[in-house]
């Protein structure tokens, strides 16, 4: 097969969103090619909905088209997959890389030639180096992370090692986000101490944090603001936004120093409740953090203990909530409802939660999503076997934006509009009460969500 030299990465987006996000994974492979290949590869970054809409494949000689995607959004990357194949054939090659492939390898499609299980840069670059060495299907598949066909069947080669720091990874390319008009959006550090049990996050990052040095933080959001100069507010995808008052303080001093507009510009991003101490809470301010979310998951402390594992309790989300809105910082959570463990009197409890809070004057804010059984989670496990042959798996029916998604689309949307419209999908109903009295306790109680 011909070498590798033009390059498509092609990220999967929902759709439905109001508000375009691009991902970044595919920026970040990018962005590695660039610095430690210099010149070798040309890449060009797409958003799925263009590179189908448009049959990019057709604009241009592209020696790799390599998509990243989530579980919901398989369904687009075997179409992009089966597309390209039947218009080029074997004169290029189709590679899927992200959490879905990462959770369940053996879902590879027959219409991607290989994957990329996990952390995604040594392991592509590795890849693409052996390629263009005429390196064999064998050697190939024996590159950690790699998963691939030979002789008919699914190859696996080792897990490959996380990189030991994320300290010399180049920032995301953002040609993309000028390309498409899309905000920005940043992921200072990898990984997740907590094991959340329906979280996929650690799929790809496992537990272990990997976080920059203060400067590079600084650095990285100076570039960024000079890149995006309308930019109003800074994005910050991290699994939790710093965990801990003197990491934090270090970024303030340094930006005070060489970037005042660090500290300038608004910020937001996704917290953990038992890190927003008084103290903690002073210090986002004081980095001008405008609005934390947090995965408040349940009011009942029975279900949090299955969900997250024992490291979460109501009475630590209330604690949270008080001391952001004691502090002026505003602050908002999901619910996650209808797990299979839940019982109607623990829904009765989250609501109870949602109406305390928005009673007493709470400023903070609570959206609700439906259960959903990513791959990768033991609730996964627990309907597989149901589901069949997931080769033929209809991987939209784990779409989900909850109601409060819904709503964006269609304003004068009802709970029953929006149940009828994920019976229509197939969403997955995983709880363990009836659909007719969770509808019946949402309505009652719906006033209390945004």
């Amino acid at each position: 097969m011909a070498r590798i030299r033009k390059i498509a990465l092609v990220q999967t987006v929902r759709a439905e969103l109001s508000r375009q996000q691009l991902g970044l994974g595919t920026p970040s492979l990018k962005a590695y090619l660039d610095l430690v290949a210099p010149g070798q590869f040309e890449v060009e970054i797409y958003l799925d909905s263009d590179f189908i809409e448009n049959r990019r494949w057709e604009d241009a000689s592209f020696d790799m088209v390599g998509v990243g995607t989530a579980s919901n959004l398989y369904n687009n990357a075997k179409r992009i997959a089966r597309e390209v194949k039947a218009a080029r054939g074997q004169e290029v090659i189709t590679l899927v890389g992200g959490a879905h492939i990462s959770a369940l390898p053996e879902s590879l499609n027959p219409d991607f030639d290989y994957g990329v299980i996990g952390e995604g840069e040594q392991t592509l670059h590795e890849f693409l180096l052996a390629h263009n060495a005429g390196a064999s299907q064998e050697a190939k598949l024996a590159i950690p992370g790699i998963i691939g066909w030979q002789d008919g069947a699914i190859r696996r080669a080792p897990k490959r090692k996380l990189l030991d720091s994320v300290e010399h990874l180049p920032s995301p390319d953002r040609t993309p986000n000028k390309q498409y008009g899309i905000t920005p959006q940043m992921i200072l550090s990898r990984g997740c101490p907590f094991n959340c049990d329906f979280c996929t996050n650690n799929l790809i990052w496992e537990r272990r944090v990997r976080r920059p040095s203060p400067e590079k933080v600084v650095r990285e959001m100076a570039d960024l603001i000079e890149a995006f100069p309308d930019m109003r507010v800074i994005q910050i995808l991290d699994d939790v936004m710093f965990f801990n008052k003197t990491y934090l303080s270090q970024i303030i001093d340094i930006a005070r120093s060489v970037s005042p507009k660090v500290l300038e510009i608004p910020k937001y991003g996704y917290s953990q409740v038992n890190v927003l101490t008084p103290d903690f809470v002073r210090t986002l301010l004081e980095f001008n953090v405008g609005l934390v979310q947090c995965g408040f998951e349940s009011g009942s402390d029975r279900v949090l203990g299955i969900l997250k594992s024992g490291h979460a309790t109501v009475q630590q989300n209330q604690r949270a909530i008080d001391v952001c809105t004691s502090l002026g910082l505003p602050i908002g959570g999901n619910l996650m409802l209808a797990s299979p463990d839940e019982t109607m009197e623990d829904l009765q409890m989250t609501l109870d939660f949602v109406r305390r809070n928005k009673d007493s004057g709470n400023e903070a804010f609570f959206s609700f999503t439906t259960f959903t059984p990513f791959p990768g989670t033991r609730y996964w496990d627990m309907i597989r076997e149901s589901l069949g042959d997931t080769a033929d798996f209809d991987w939209r029916r784990l779409e989900d934006l909850g109601y409060s998604g819904y709503r964006l689309s269609f304003p004068e949307a009802s709970i029953r509009d929006w149940w009828a419209s994920r019976k229509e999908r197939g969403l997955i109903y995983m709880g363990s009460y009836g659909e007719e009295d969770f509808q019946d306790k949402l309505e009652s109680n719906i006033q209390y969500f945004v």
